[in-house]
């Protein structure tokens, strides 16, 4: 009897010991399947994390590479950046707002700054697509490339150029050098040192050239003025506020004196 009890105990315990494994197997593929399921991203033969065919909800935002520690980072941002021991971090400051390139901030709420080094988009709606030194500082403003541009004015934009500014509502300025668009709905294109501080005025290329005047226009030439409403000067013709030609050459500093 001894003996057939003592195999006895020895059979339950050995069955117990076979369930507590199946048990602990079964567990252990419970917690992997639970595992897999709650992390969307699996590890593939190269190293890489791969994520699942899905969309993801990002609250607070999204950082590629190193973090700005100077950056108070909005909500719902994004910011590309590389380790660079002469760039600071990009720093999406502004709620929606996105940063990539070098040293770019993105303060304005949903602005953006799409690349270059040392830009920022700080009106509302704002953006800086490239280039270096450039401000987007007016709501729905943009500067898209050059060096040292500035959009100040509402729904203003500079495209590309050197040390250029829109400053008007609706001012435009494309290309050149330290040309400046004050008036609203102004805008010069190309050229020098060129002002359009009328309404709806327009200096195109040339050096100095001021259309002042509400709907006046400068084209070319050098030292150049249309002060008055309505006032044309074309190259080195200076025409009237009515449109009358005088048909000869003028040379440069030409200025529209008659008014309509």
């Amino acid at each position: 009897m001894k003996s057939n009890n003592g195999s006895t105990n020895t059979a339950i315990a050995f069955a117990l010991c076979v369930v507590i494994a199946l048990q602990c197997y079964r567990i252990k593929q419970l917690e992997d399947i639970v595992a897999r399921k709650s992390s969307p991203f699996t590890l593939d033969r190269d190293g890489w994390w791969v994520a699942d065919d899905a969309f993801f909800l990002f609250s607070k935002g999204i950082v590629v590479g190193p973090k700005n520690p100077n950056c108070q980072y909005g909500n719902a941002v994004m910011a590309v950046s590389s380790a660079s021991p002469s760039y600071e971090p990009n720093c999406p400051s502004g709620d929606g707002s996105v940063a990539f390139g070098a040293d770019n901030v993105a303060s304005g709420e949903h602005s953006a700054v799409l690349g270059g080094g040392r830009n920022v988009a700080s009106g509302v709606r704002s953006s800086v697509a490239g280039g270096v030194y450039n401000r987007a500082e007016a709501d729905d403003s943009s500067v898209l490339g050059g060096l040292e541009n500035s959009a100040s004015g509402d729904y203003a934009a500079v495209l590309g150029g050197y040390e250029n500014s829109a400053e008007g509502w609706y001012s435009a300025v494309l290309g050149g050098e330290e040309n400046s668009a004050q008036g609203y709905s102004s805008a010069i294109i190309g050229g020098n040192r060129n002002v359009a501080g009328g309404y709806n005025a327009v200096a195109v290329a040339g050096y100095e050239n001021s259309a002042t005047g509400d709907y006046s226009s400068v084209d070319g030439g050098r030292n150049n003025s249309a002060n008055l409403k309505y006032g044309v000067t074309i190259g080195n013709v200076a025409e009237s506020s009515l449109f009358e030609a005088t048909k000869e050459k003028a040379g440069s500093k030409n200025v529209v004196t008659k008014d309509e």
